[in-house]
């Protein structure tokens, strides 16, 4: 709710003297600022220096209307809309950001505050220099300011007050939802749209301090998930962790927080140490020791309210009785839409959903599909579903046996399933797949299956009604002459065509819509298709031993046809087809990159590998088993990058390269620099955010190791020899003795701006 000033910024408030004068004792107000970039180095060549230069200038000039300063010998303080902040003055120097800064103050009385060189503005070296004129405590510039910022603290407690009301406004009352019960233990009921979203975190690294409460999820007694609602812009989540009850207090825990908007016994609603507003609830079970934690970032009153009024629910009292289960599906439409206060009208639009389903029908009757056995294949049939913002999928599917002997091939696949007449449900969970059968006449029986990642919970079990209502007179005629072969043929070497209606992959090989054998299967062996449309791609089993004991090993080879079977590439060594038309082929073990447009090599094959990774082209060469350099292609085969090395930053739209200089530097993906550095290695640190930058020379003993952020900043210096990240929280610096070391917490690090200087706590081997 508040504005905060740069970190950037802040390194500019300097203390100290260089003899010239003293300055007086007073306030002082921001008159310019003035910032000189370096750019001598070599990485500051990069073109559009200037337009970006400009703007960071223009980014920090513009502090000087929200700071302002008292300069005493002794201290400098700053003023801004968040308060008032000290520093000590050191030998007449005064640091902040790592960066050691001075103030000159002339004869006439001009202060200049200037950075030493080494400050970092953006991806630039540069020295800033603050200009500011003495104001007494009546100059109207400096009681404009301080009226401005106790306006500004006014304003926040006016919004926090209207907070406070529109919470105490908002109704808690019994909602539709599904209980849940991690562990078996605890239970918290769930709105359904919220339900559908509650996923256990098992995977990366979590460690959340409560008090006495340690939510460390490589504890085996810990259980950790996230639930949402998007609608109301909730993000919540549920810890169950083991711990005395003394452990925590929400009394104690609140002193920590920030303002509270509301209190009860077991939960609150209040604004965090980092100013968002947070809900949490708890509950404690002194039979089994374990607390059951929620907690929630919400936005607004309103959504804190409805957050609240679902994490109680950890309490029976407030749970209420409209609790949803897969049960229900048993309920006929009138006794569904009596017990929901719902219709299923206002749900889906029957007459879309119907239409979707007969052009699916159609589809798995187009020739040739309706002559090969259906198996376990599914169909899709996209539905839009009210809790999704995408449509999501439902399957149907067709087999010539009756209801009754698939209902009993379920059970028998499904011992716990549970049949409610022509419905079979897979268990008795809520997140639970249902099919529904029906039979469609000629002996032929029609299957929807319901997958429980679409919609909530009640929106499938209304969708069953809107299946019911589907008009079954109108299911196309088989021709009599075409109805004995329906599913007739095996599925074997068969592979899914896409579309179907299009292709169809056979014993025999691949035949067409009307039947046509278009590229028969080889004597030797067969072909595995797919299709890249509008290409086809055949991938060579070739047969090995004897009539016996026939075995089929996979060639390396590709065979690409046009939608007419003609035969448009053929090499020893094919990898993929990526972008719709670009191969990824070659041979004697090279690889290059083939448009299949254009019939032409776009990448000559002469690479030892080339791979398609997140819209790129990576190619790599070696040489007796060594590495000698990477390339990065664009689509159209145009060399964007040429390096010893390049690798793509896992999770972040970033390359990292090193050259043969000595120079190692951060890119985006269309091979522009964000930022270069003299050094060998250059690493991403996802707990901070940051890069491990190592400087020194391949193959030597004599290296250097620091943390530099994505502009190139340095973060901690490039004093040390190694890193690690402790569970703990922290970042483990190793110096070069391997006798001492740094702990640096994660969490400052990765906010190393706010929370200057970074200083961390050494510690001894």
């Amino acid at each position: 709710m508040k504005k905060y000033v740069s970190a950037a910024a802040i390194a500019l408030l300097l203390s100290g003297c260089d003899g010239e004068s003293k300055p007086k004792d007073g306030y002082y107000l921001v008159d310019d600022i003035r910032v000189e970039f370096d750019n001598g180095k070599e990485q500051d060549g990069a073109e559009g220096r200037a337009s970006l230069q400009e703007g960071i200038a223009e980014s920090i000039g513009k502090v000087k209307n929200d700071i302002y300063f008292n300069i005493t010998p002794a201290e400098v303080s700053y003023y801004t809309v968040d308060g008032k902040r000290s520093e000590r003055v050191k030998d007449g120097r005064f640091q902040v950001n790592n960066t050691w800064n001075t103030i000159k103050a002339d004869k006439k009385g001009v202060i200049r505050l200037i950075s030493d060189k080494d400050m970092t503005c953006g991806f630039y070296d540069c020295v800033i220099t603050m200009t500011l004129k003495s104001a007494d405590e009546t100059a109207p510039e400096l009681v404009a300011m301080k009226q401005r910022f106790e306006q500004q603290e006014k304003a926040y407690q006016a919004t926090l007050l209207q907070e406070k009301e529109a919470f105490s406004r908002t109704p808690m009352e019994d909602f539709p939802g599904v209980p849940f019960s991690p562990l078996g233990h605890f239970t918290v009921k769930l709105p359904v749209d919220a339900y559908d979203t509650l996923e256990r975190r098992n995977s990366g690294i979590y460690l959340r301090r409560m008090e006495g409460l340690l939510v460390d999820m490589e504890n085996e007694d810990t259980a950790i998930y996230t639930f949402n609602d998007k609608q109301s812009g909730i993000s919540a989540e549920l810890f169950v962790v083991s711990a005395k009850k003394s452990d925590f207090g929400l009394a104690s825990w609140l002193v920590s927080q920030g303002d509270v908007l509301f209190q009860s016994e077991n939960g609150a609603v209040y604004y965090n140490q980092y100013g968002v507003m947070e809900v949490l609830y708890f509950q404690y079970d002194d039979s089994i020791g374990r607390y059951f934690v929620g907690l929630a970032d919400v936005q607004t009153a309103e959504a804190a309210a409805k957050a609240f009024s679902i994490l109680r629910t950890m309490d029976e009292r407030y749970r209420g009785k409209n609790v949803i289960t897969i049960g229900d599906l048993a309920l006929s439409q009138p006794a569904l839409e009596e017990k929901y206060q719902a219709k299923v009208s206002d749900y889906f639009n029957a007459a879309e959903v119907h239409q979707a389903i007969w052009r699916r029908i159609d589809n798995i009757l187009e020739k040739p599909g309706r002559f090969v056995e259906r198996g376990k294949s599914m169909n899709p049939v996209r539905v839009k579903f009210p809790s999704e913002t995408f449509e999501r999928e439902v399957y149907i599917e067709l087999y010539s046996r009756p209801v009754s002997e698939l209902l009993a091939q379920a059970q028998k696949e499904a011992p716990k399933g549970k049949r409610v007449g022509d419905v079979f449900t897979y268990g008795d969970e809520s997140e639970t797949n249902y099919d529904y059968y029906v039979s469609v006449g000629d002996g032929l029986t029609l299957k929807l299956t319901v997958p429980y990642e679409s919609g909530n919970l009640l929106e499938r079990m209304m969708f069953l009604h809107v299946f019911k209502q589907l008009d079954l007179t109108q299911f196309p005629q088989i021709p009599p002459g075409e109805r004995k072969n329906l599913f007739k043929y095996n599925q074997k070497r068969y592979a899914g065509s896409e579309p179907d209606d299009r292709y169809f992959s056979l014993y025999e090989g691949l035949i067409d819509r009307q039947g046509n054998l278009i590229v028969p299967t080889p004597e030797d062996g067969y072909y595995e298709f797919s299709e890249s449309q509008p290409f086809i791609v055949g991938t060579k089993w070739k047969r090995e031993g004897g009539t016996e004991r026939e075995i089929y090993r996979r060639t390396p080879e590709g065979f690409i046809f046009d939608e007419k079977g003609k035969l448009l590439l053929h090499t020893n060594e094919f990898k993929e087809i990526v972008e719709q038309h670009l191969a990824i082929a070659g041979d004697n073990d090279r690889l290059g990159l083939y448009d299949l447009k254009s019939q032409k090599w776009l990448v000559e094959p002469a690479h030892s590998r080339l791979f398609w990774k997140n819209g790129m082209f990576i190619a790599s060469d070696d040489s007796g088993g060594e590495h000698l350099r990477d390339y990065l292609f664009d689509r159209t085969g145009q060399l964007l990058v040429k390096g010893k090395s390049i690798e793509e930053v896992d999770g972040k739209d970033r390359i990292i390269a090193t050259d043969e200089g000595g120079s190692v530097s951060l890119m985006d993906k269309q091979g522009h620099v964000l930022f270069s550095h003299k050094g060998r290695e250059l690493q991403y640190i996802p707990e901070i955010d940051a890069y491990a930058l190592t400087t020194g020379v391949d193959g030597s003993k004599d290296w250097r190791l620091g943390i530099v952020s994505e502009r190139g900043e340095t973060i901690i210096p490039t004093e040390y020899k190694y890193y690690r990240v402790v569970q703990e929280g922290y970042l483990q610096m190793w110096l070069t003795n391997f006798k001492q070391s740094t702990l640096f917490e994660v969490d400052k690090v990765r906010h190393w701006r706010e929370n200057q200087p970074l200083k961390g706590e050494p510690m001894m081997q």
